[in-house]
Parts: structure tokens; C-alpha cells; sequence
């Protein structure tokens, strides 16, 4: 899988970077005065402030320091995995992602500068962001600045994720018709949906093949809470009277930071 691969590559680059880090201090102030600035900015704006998550700090450091060995702003070096999976590679569960670079001889000259240009200015007022991680590695009287943005998912487990989806189908059919479906449990739907994610291939007919089930609806989706628009057909159905899910989290190459695949079938 795509995210096995990427990681050694990281380790790579962070053994490479060692000398470097130790060589050069990172500006622990700047990246402060950085994120202050970006809030502000988003507060002037109606927006919600970024969090700051140390994940995305430490991605944003090694990113910097790359770009300070190379004296170029770049989002991809050779041999360097993409943003996505560099975010990824983290451990952090996210739906979105973007990536700010600067140079300047100050925080404050970075941050007017990029404020100045129509992609980063957009990237720190997107809405689609509630996270953020800033490295500033300092070299003379230089900084080189990269900031992260993804928008932060909650993490959940597998039985968390399944009770997530019950509890957004029973909401949007309580909003249907005022009616509740019971939910029955088959344990081989997480074997199939697993099944799935394996493959790297939604499979409608392998679980209209289960005895009993009626319909069914197979997707993958980052946030567990959001159903697609055929699952909330089925939820304002009123013959539907029982349900049952299984689910699997994977990572794949077109979601390095991974996803759950969602069986849902119609007893």
C-alpha cells in the first residue's frame, strides 16, 4: 500500500536532515508569531481559528528544512513523497490539505508576502481547514517558512465508526418520517468491506448475494459521520425497517491518509 512505501522514504529524509536540524535552529517564536498572524487574519474574516497540531508542525519543520538545504521554495524535492502522503505519514486523519512556502527576513515579511499572493492568501482563509502546523528554520538572517493546513478528522475505531454511521442514518430518518429501523448485526460485513479496501474496489453485488438482504450501499468516505446520497434515500424509505453495517479503514494510493469503507445492506 502506498503509505507503507512512503514512510521509509520519510525516515530517509529525516536521517538525511539530521545533520542539518542540528547544524541550523528552528524559530520556534517566528512559527508563533506565524500562526497568531494567520488567526488574525481569519478573525478579521469570520473565520474559526487553526489548531495547531504538533503532527503537522513536525511535517512542516522537515519540509522547511529541505527547502532551506536546496535555497528553493518547492512543495515536492526529488525522492520526497507528495503532500498528501507526507501528512499522512503522521498518523493524522484529515479530508483536505495545503501547503504555504516564504522566505523573508522576518515572520512578519513572510506573512505580508504571502497575504500578497492569491493562493496562500486563499489557503489561509480557507474554511475547509481547522488545523495547522508551521516550521520556520532560521539561517543567518533568513527564515524559510513552510506552513500546513488540513482539516483534522475525528479518529475512531471501528466499532465507534460503525456507531457513527447508525446514528447518522437513524437521524436523518427520524427527520424522514418520525420512524426508527432496527439494527441488526452481521459480522461479515467488516470481513467484506476489509474485502474491499484490499481490492481497492467497491463491490455492490457481493452482499446482495447474503441471504435476507434486500439493498444494499457500499462507499467510502474520510468522516464517518457524513452519509452519501443513496444511503439517506434509504433512510427516508419507509419500508426499510432493518439495517446492518460493517466497516474498514484503509489507506490507499488515492487516500494516502486513509478512509472507511462502508458496507450497508436492507434486511
Amino acid at each position: 500500500m502506498m503509505v507503507r512505501k512512503t514512510v521509509p522514504k520519510i525516515l530517509v529524509l529525516c536521517f538525511l536532515l539530521g545533520g542539518l536540524a542540528s547544524a541550523q535552529q528552528f524559530d520556534s517564536q517566528a512559527e508563533q508569531q506565524l500562526v497568531q498572524m494567520l488567526n488574525q487574519e481569519r478573525a478579521r474574516a469570520g473565520l474559526p481559528s487553526l489548531k495547531v497540531d504538533d503532527r503537522l508542525t513536525q511535517a512542516a519543520r522537515a519540509h522547511a528544512s529541505l527547502t532551506a538545504q536546496a535555497k528553493q521554495l518547492a512543495h515536492q524535492f526529488p525522492g520526497e513523497p507528495t503532500l498528501p502522503q507526507r501528512l499522512a505519514a503522521t498518523n493524522l486523519r484529515f479530508s483536505n490539505d495545503g501547503e504555504n512556502l516564504a522566505h523573508g527576513d522576518s515572520a512578519e515579511s513572510a506573512h505580508d508576502d504571502l497575504m500578497h499572493s492569491p493562493p496562500h492568501r486563499a489557503n489561509i482563509l480557507s474554511p475547509k481547514y481547522n488545523t495547522v502546523g508551521v516550521g520556520v528554520l532560521r539561517i543567518g538572517d533568513l527564515l524559510w517558512v513552510t506552513q500546513d493546513f488540513a482539516h483534522r478528522l475525528e479518529e475512531y475505531s471501528q466499532e465507534e465508526a460503525e456507531n457513527a454511521i447508525i446514528a447518522e442514518f437513524e437521524r436523518e430518518r427520524r427527520r424522514a418520517n418520525g420512524t426508527a429501523a432496527r439494527v441488526a448485526r452481521l459480522p461479515q460485513l467488516r470481513r467484506m468491506a476489509c474485502a474491499m479496501a484490499k481490492q481497492g474496489q467497491l463491490d455492490t453485488r457481493a452482499p446482495l448475494n447474503l441471504p435476507d438482504v434486500q439493498a444494499a450501499v457500499v462507499y467510502t468516505e474520510s468522516d464517518p459521520t457524513r452519509l452519501p446520497p443513496n444511503a439517506v434515500t434509504m433512510a427516508h424509505d419507509p419500508n426499510v425497517n432493518r439495517f446492518a453495517i460493517g466497516v474498514c479503514f484503509a489507506a490507499g494510493e488515492q487516500s494516502p491518509a486513509g478512509a472507511w469503507w462502508v458496507v450497508m445492506v436492507f434486511l
